[in-house]
Order: C-alpha cells, then sequence, then structure tokens
C-alpha cells in the first residue's frame, strides 16, 4: 500500500522482514497506559477502535489510555485500513487483520504480566546527510533522533522508545517484498545494538524523507540510509535523567466537514496538467511517481461530494515526558512548534496514531506540493488543530 500502479494491486511476492508488533506499557497513578506500533502502512479509526475494545474488555483498560500506532511503510502490509484510503482500492484483508489484533492482544498480555519498576532517561540525536524537507532541501525540518530509555532498578535497560521524524519510504514503487523500510531496519539496529526490546515509531514527517539525498530506492540504498543514521545516533552518549511522575491525558476530535463539489473545477484543471506531465517523454522517475499518484488523487477527489473527517489528537503527560498521538501525517512545521512548546519538558510526537486523516500541511505550502494535492484537510484547518493541541499541552 501507498504508491500507486498496476504492480502494487496485487499480493506481496515474498517477505524480506517479517512483519513486527511493538508494545510498551507506562503504568502509573493507576493507568496501565499502552504504545502498540504495528507495521503496517497505516491504521484507520474504526480497526483501531476494534483493537481498543478488544483491549479494554479482556484487560480492564481504558481505551483512552491506548494508542494503536502505524509505522507508515509503504511496503508494509494492507489490511488494517477502510478500502478507499489505498491507491490501488485495495480491499481489507480480513484475515491479516485478525493476525494483527492477535499480535498486539500478546503483546500487551507479556507487558502487563512483566510490568517492572523503571527510571527513565533520553537523548536527542540531530542526524544529518540521509533525509530532510523532501520539497526543497534547504527548507527547515526536524532532523531529532529521540531515545528514551527505561532503565531497572539493576541498572539493566528494559525497553526503549525511539522516534524519528523521516518517512519510512526508502524502498520504492518497484518493491514487491514485504519490509518495514527505514523504520523497522534502524530498530533493528538498536535492539541488536542494546539487547533490548523497541518501539520505533515516526515524528511528524509529512514532509519528511530521503528523497533529497536518494541514490537508489532498493535495499541497497535501505542498508546504505540505515546504517548512516544509525551510526549517527547510537554512538552519541548524552543522556539525561526523565521525570516520569504523574499522568493526565486528553484526547481532541476537530471536526472536518464541507462541500467538495465546490473545488472540482480546480481539480479537473489540476488533472488535465498532471496528465500533460505524464505524457512528456522526458518524465524522470521521481516527477512519474508523484504525478501518477496525483492523478490518482484528483480522480478520487472528483468522487466525492461531501467531505467529513475527524482529526483526532490523544496528549498524554507524563510530568517531564509528553507523548502527542496523531491521527495523520503532521508537517515538521507543526510538529516542532509541538516539540518546542514546553522547554522545561520532553515532548514526543508520534503519528499515524490511531487513524489515517492524511496529510496536515501549513497554509503556505498549499497549491505547491503534492501533500496538499493528497489531503482532505482543507487550507487553514491544521493551524486550527495545532493551535488546539499546543494550548493542550
Amino acid at each position: 500500500m501507498g504508491y500507486v500502479g498496476p504492480a502494487r494491486a496485487n499480493p506481496a511476492e515474498g517477505i524480506h522482514d517479517i512483519p513486527e508488533v511493538n508494545t510498551m506499557c507506562i503504568e502509573i497513578k493507576g493507568h496501565q497506559v499502552i504504545y502498540s506500533a504495528v507495521d503496517v502502512c497505516v491504521f484507520s479509526r474504526d480497526k483501531a477502535n476494534i483493537v481498543k475494545k478488544t483491549l479494554s474488555e479482556k484487560y480492564g483498560l481504558n481505551g483512552d489510555d491506548i494508542n494503536i500506532i502505524a509505522i507508515h511503510s509503504h511496503s508494509c502490509p494492507n489490511g488494517t485500513t477502510a478500502s478507499d484510503r489505498g491507491f490501488n482500492e485495495h480491499n481489507v484483508n480480513e484475515s491479516f487483520f485478525n493476525i494483527v489484533v492477535k499480535a498486539i492482544d500478546e503483546t500487551v498480555s507479556v507487558c502487563l504480566d512483566n510490568l517492572k519498576e523503571a527510571t527513565a532517561k533520553y537523548q536527542i540525536t540531530k542526524v544529518e546527510g540521509f533525509y530532510s524537507n523532501r520539497n526543497d532541501k534547504k527548507a527547515p525540518y526536524d532532523n531529532q533522533a529521540i531515545e528514551v530509555h527505561f532503565i531497572d532498578h539493576a541498572n539493566n535497560t528494559l525497553g526503549i522508545l525511539f522516534n524519528i521524524a523521516c518517512h519510512s519510504t526508502v524502498l520504492g514503487p518497484t518493491n514487491m517484498l514485504c519490509s518495514s523500510d527505514l523504520i523497522g531496519t534502524i530498530r533493528t539496529k538498536l535492539k541488536e545494538r542494546y539487547h533490548t526490546n523497541i518501539i520505533a515509531t515516526m515524528g511528524a514527517a509529512g514532509d519528511i524523507s530521503n528523497r533529497q539525498y536518494r541514490q537508489g530506492d532498493d535495499f541497497t540504498e535501505l542498508a546504505r540510509c540505515s546504517s548512516g543514521i544509525f551510526t549517527q545516533i547510537s554512538f552519541t552518549n548524552d543522556f539525561k535523567q526523565l521525570n516520569i511522575n504523574d499522568y493526565a491525558n486528553k484526547i481532541l476530535d476537530f471536526v472536518i466537514d464541507y462541500d467538495n463539489t465546490q473545488y472540482f473545477a480546480k481539480y479537473r484543471q489540476l488533472l488535465a496538467e498532471t496528465e500533460a506531465i505524464l505524457a512528456d517523454p522526458k518524465i524522470t522517475k521521481d516527477q512519474f511517481k508523484l504525478s501518477a499518484t496525483s492523478k490518482k488523487q484528483f480522480e478520487n477527489k472528483l468522487k466525492i461530494d461531501h467531505i467529513h473527517r475527524e482529526a483526532i489528537t490523544n496528549i498524554h503527560d507524563f510530568g517531564e515526558l509528553t507523548i502527542v498521538g496523531f491521527g495523520g501525517e503532521m508537517s515538521s512545521k507543526f510538529g516542532m512548534m509541538i516539540k518546542n512548546k514546553n522547554p522545561n519538558k520532553l515532548t514526543i510526537v508520534i503519528t499515524c496514531c490511531d487513524d489515517d486523516i492524511g496529510y496536515f500541511i501549513e497554509a503556505e505550502k498549499y497549491g505547491k506540493y503534492y501533500e496538499t494535492i493528497a489531503t482532505e484537510v482543507p487550507l487553514g484547518a491544521p493551524e486550527k488543530i495545532t493551535e488546539q493541541i499546543l494550548a493542550s499541552i
């Protein structure tokens, strides 16, 4: 899922790395807060709610304390989202979805049965030379890789929460092997280094990828890119103590509702322009990928008369740590605004959490870049939603 093309409407031709579920539980102030990161492209809200209901009924958990996260690799399996969200109109694979629910259930059970008292420490490393704002290499972007290590009384690392603001899309649309791509590969390297469990998540990377530094789109490039990032993040040793001593939770629900027919004339104009680009025999590989995807997006938009979506944000405050789970692909600008709001706290933004609302991009970029074509979030709405998040944290 995630790329346009007739081949991508077919099943994978093999498994390069086995998809995983990685789960963390933080128990504090009588709450058991669950984060489950699943190796899938996206998780729709209705599917996430099924998982939350299953876990709530079985373990007595509060649904608001459960976060179902997709790592957003475009080479991951499909089956956890509604079929109309995929470019190739995939049907939901219910058998795969049931496997995912069972895997999440098993990891939650292991966490709840093995809780240990812990302290926490963290470090932030700035990554250079492997990814950037994918539309403008010179534009600001979030280059922070965050590690939170949970340590027991014997100074053993129980597990690590890892967060990086980069699309897990090194592998291109011709790849037909199942893979967790960049995030999964870095996760494996971290696990081998620290000999512990890793939950790896994507930050506010709506406009961030390795596009500007790309030397290919195959597993050779994935090895180069992941190794380069891993080398930068894993051998610094600048850890700070993190006091996790409290808990508060707030869910924000922002309704997006508008008449889509008012934009049909504009969609038709842009569709014609996109088709002209695709007809150019000198088109580059990246231009073809973006234009082919844009064409599909405009065709889909012309089929929808009315848009009604809800943007969900799940905010968990643990004292000196705040985790903001957002149900879409937030741009780096908004992510950094949220992360910098409270300078005395570590704030982590986890995207593709509990939903798939699409791209969440600032107003000045509308009409300029693909992300604003692909989204159903109208101009100006991301600013309003970000204001609510900033006020809440």
